[in-house]
């Protein structure tokens, strides 16, 4: 089972969205022993502590905005304008959408025979299948401490940066 390290967790400058930066080690086992890592990227995480969904009762009804009346889904009819919903705010796992994100990059690079580091750092070397390839940027993404999404001092986001883990 892979295991990673977040070496940095941050906003990336130019669009405001979570930065992170990862280390993969093959094993738990590997990285223990301090062994080098075998993959570093860095991750523009477009995630937020809260989305919108349509209200819905008990039943999975959804509610109209128009007359706060419940309609059941399964009498909508195609080719018919859906009325407009009442939304409201629901609180999102951001720790579960950083952790996926790394699981689902990490399958690709297996995948892939990605090694290196896959920063967009021309000045690092990044290996496909033991090959070096040249990456698209010659310098590093600007970050910084800013967190306009207010998800920087989660304490869950706190204990993903402070606390290395396994990946499925």
């Amino acid at each position: 089972m892979p295991y990673v390290q977040f070496a940095e967790v941050s906003t990336h400058r130019p669009t405001g969205e979570l930065y992170c930066l990862v280390h993969f080690w093959p094993t738990k086992a590997s990285f223990a022993a301090r062994e080098p890592h075998v993959l570093t990227n860095d991750f523009i995480m477009q995630l937020r502590p809260t989305a919108q969904q349509v209200v819905t009762n008990d039943d999975g009804w959804m509610k109209r905005f128009s007359d706060g009346s419940f309609i059941d889904p399964d009498t909508l009819r195609e080719n018919v304008p859906l009325p407009v919903w009442v939304m409201e705010d629901v609180p999102v796992d951001v720790r579960a959408g950083v952790l996926k994100n790394v699981e689902n990059y990490w399958r690709i690079a297996q995948a892939n025979n990605w090694t290196g580091d896959h920063t967009n750092d021309n000045s690092k070397p990044f290996l496909v299948d033991g090959v070096l390839r040249r990456q698209h940027k010659a310098e590093p993404l600007k970050r910084d401490a800013s967190d306009p999404h207010n998800l920087l001092a989660r304490s869950d986001l706190v204990d993903v940066k402070k606390n290395p883990r396994d990946i499925p």
